[in-house]
């Protein structure tokens, strides 16, 4: 199994997951490489596009999975050729076995241009007992939940704030919670979130997947 590490920024940004996946797979059959399909009828390529990234936020920190045994060397090579400057990879691991980030990946780091007057008040947002945003859903526009127990740090430096959040299979929109910094009077660029890192727990320890990937596979190589 290969897993590419890619960015999504500029343009991109704005396309939604599925397209996205249809994205990935015309580049990668652009490189030529020997990537592994499905049987059946209608047979579709094996391609793992890994935790959803949120309409309108940008990443340095995306993940794809596919069916395929190659040197990762040569995968980030070609694949950068053939693929938009918006969704270039920078990293590539070769694995025995998918490392399912779909289902294993339970938070995210998020990077925020956010101008604050109170620090304090922000970074302490991690300790709280509770802490209830405005969460609309199409099934209720006028949802509200609470995220105290789905923010994992928080940290405001210079003009930024970097938050880690729930993601995955449990999950708090980063968009949301930035809506949820303004009410407390933190100036927000809406059009600046970027997802920066991503974690797996190990032994009920928060793990870069990154690092989880350089431990577990067979070759690796890195931009």
């Amino acid at each position: 199994m290969i897993t590419l590490k890619y960015c999504k920024k500029d343009a991109m940004r704005f396309v939604a997951h599925l397209d996205g996946m249809r994205n990935q797979m015309r580049a990668m059959r652009r490189t030529g490489l020997n990537v592994g399909f499905s049987q059946g009828f209608n047979p579709h390529m094996l391609l793992n596009m890994g935790v959803t990234l949120p309409l309108g936020c940008g990443s340095t920190a995306e993940y794809m999975t596919m069916e395929m045994t190659h040197d990762p060397a040569e995968v980030l090579r070609v694949y950068n050729e053939c693929s938009a400057p918006t969704l270039q990879a920078t990293a590539c691991w070769l694995t025995d076995r998918s490392p399912n980030l779909a289902g294993t990946v339970v938070a995210a780091d998020y990077r925020i241009r956010a101008y604050c007057d109170d620090k304090a008040l922000v970074e302490g947002l991690v300790n709280l007992p509770e802490f209830v945003i405005d969460y609309p859903t199409k099934k209720d526009p006028n949802g509200v939940k609470d995220i105290a127990r789905l923010i994992n740090a928080v940290k405001v430096e210079d003009e930024f704030v970097t938050v880690c959040l729930a993601a995955g299979n449990t999950t708090v929109k980063p968009d949301l919670f930035a809506r949820a910094l303004t009410k407390l009077g933190v100036r927000v660029d809406m059009d600046s979130i970027v997802r920066v890192r991503q974690y797996v727990r190990l032994d009920g320890i928060l793990t870069d997947v990154d690092e989880y990937l350089d431990s577990t596979a067979k070759d690796f190589a890195h931009v």
